[in-house]
């Protein structure tokens, strides 16, 4: 895959624009995904090979509706609560924002994208490396990933948490809050891209890959000393 953005299907959410950014809503809920776990063997993906030995039981989970529904809900709550905050929030446009996301199923969105690639949807570490592609791309203003590079990237993240032992003792429930958290996040990453190319109140490329920046740097993958090339994540020099 050499394309990591949903643009399109996002279209159906676009009113959120007028409520709140990813900087906004996103950036307080970033404690969903875990990062004292989670994000400390994501980045140890950089000294990962992408070759070395794969866990399945690592990453992957079995899904459930009511992980979905509550990741969801959480979400939808943060960006009404942000709404309400900057004055922007009606009663109308509450019930507008809950039934729009009422029939998103962000899985499914980044799905038909990634399934006929060959990726696994209930999986940890495809939803780690979308996240990573899509912000590294924002970073890179645009440049698009290879598959080369996706995939290698994806691979070390298999690893990475394959040697893992606190991700290995995560529960199938915890796995699927942070991996479609991750999910979420890339979405509304892409689409505040989308709202600042356009001109759209209230965003700025600057702003969007400060806060995209500072999330990556939360999760100890620091967007100045790192990029991805075909070996997946490296050191830049390297």
């Amino acid at each position: 895959m050499n394309k990591f953005l949903l643009s399109a299907v996002l279209s159906t959410l676009l009113l959120l624009a007028s409520i709140a950014s990813a900087d906004d809503s996103f950036a307080s809920l970033f404690s969903s995904v875990d990062t004292s776990t989670i994000g400390a063997a994501a980045a140890k993906a950089v000294n990962a090979p992408a070759n070395g030995p794969v866990t399945l039981k690592a990453f992957e989970y079995t899904p459930s509706a009511r992980v979905s529904s509550d990741t969801r809900t959480l979400f939808i709550n943060e960006l009404v609560k942000q709404g309400q905050a900057r004055g922007m929030m009606t009663p109308d446009k509450e019930k507008q924002l809950r039934a729009a996301f009422d029939k998103a199923d962000v899985v499914k969105l980044w799905g038909a994208q990634l399934e006929p690639k060959g990726y696994k949807m209930n999986s940890l570490a495809t939803a780690t490396a979308l996240w990573v592609a899509v912000s590294f791309q924002i970073m890179n203003d645009g440049q698009l990933n290879t598959d080369i590079q996706n995939n290698a990237l994806l691979k070390q993240l298999q690893v990475a948490y394959s040697n893992s032992p606190e991700v290995v003792k995560l529960t199938d429930a915890r796995k699927q809050k942070a991996a479609e958290s991750l999910m979420w996040m890339a979405a509304f990453e892409d689409n505040d891209v989308t709202q600042a190319r356009a001109g759209a109140k209230g965003y700025t490329m600057d702003a969007v890959k400060d806060y995209v920046s500072k999330l990556l740097i939360n999760f100890k993958i620091d967007p100045a000393k790192f990029e991805i090339g075909d070996t997946g994540l490296h050191k830049k020099g390297n």
